[in-house]
């Protein structure tokens, strides 16, 4: 946070991205809140694969801007509470290349803080927009946004539906890397952390009971060893049971 804090004074001295953080969060919590997150999340996820601190900043900045292309979406479609039909999906999918435009008219604008912008919803396999993009042909600070803008996605809570835990977010991150869409080793890092910030928490099993996180497994972070009503269980031995939700 002593990185990003300073960086988003920085940043929200821009007059067109002012305007799309305060806009947004009259009308649209999830927008803002999120923006900020994949930001911090972006940076985090920088720091853990080791990069410079040059290069962490831009992390930064770009996790904040990837949405900005929403303030030049409908709000009908923007705030709409049920799902979007074909036609709304098309116009919202436009936020990624209206945000490299938006980005590339800013004074001093950066090349890769634009391609976030642009490329955050490509996937490696090549089924992601607005290009199809695959691997060789997404920058990894891009990839490291996509990995941030996804699981955020999942644990806030959207106009829609509320937002899921870390542990099931985690692994959805988890399916999407198996399946070649994200960066496995970005991935694999940024759960590793996640799931240990979680060790002594109190959370609930897709069974109902009420378990507290004992130790969690380098082999397979998402099967923690929990201990039930004083018995311990290790989730890699129940293939059943699953964290669903952190208590607290």
């Amino acid at each position: 946070n002593h990185v990003f804090y300073p960086l988003l004074d920085e940043i929200l001295q821009r007059c067109g991205v002012q305007r799309f953080i305060y806009v947004k969060e009259g009308t649209a919590q999830y927008t803002y809140r999120h923006s900020l997150h994949v930001g911090i999340l972006a940076a985090l996820i920088g720091k853990l694969m080791g990069h410079t601190q040059e290069n962490i900043v831009l992390l930064g900045q770009a996790g904040l801007l990837h949405d900005v292309g929403k303030m030049l979406i409908p709000e009908e479609i923007l705030l709409k509470p049920e799902r979007l039909t074909d036609e709304e999906y098309e116009v919202m999918k436009q936020h990624a290349r209206l945000g490299e435009h938006l980005l590339r008219q800013m004074e001093g604008a950066d090349e890769l803080i634009a391609l976030c912008a642009l490329l955050h919803h490509e996937r490696l396999d090549g089924s992601g927009y607005p290009e199809g993009r695959t691997q060789e042909h997404i920058p990894i600070e891009c990839q490291i946004a996509s990995v941030a803008d996804v699981f955020d996605a999942i644990c806030t809570d959207r106009v829609y539906r509320k937002g899921t835990s870390p542990f099931e977010a985690a692994s959805v991150l988890q399916d999407l890397a198996y399946s070649g869409k994200l960066n496995a080793q970005v991935v694999t890092r940024f759960i590793h952390y996640v799931v240990m910030l979680y060790v002594g928490a109190e959370a609930y099993l897709n069974s109902g009971d009420r378990v507290e996180v004992i130790m969690i497994h380098t082999d397979e972070p998402l099967r923690p060893l929990v201990r039930r009503r004083g018995e311990y269980l290790d989730l890699r031995q129940h293939r059943s049971l699953h964290i669903q939700s952190i208590i607290g």
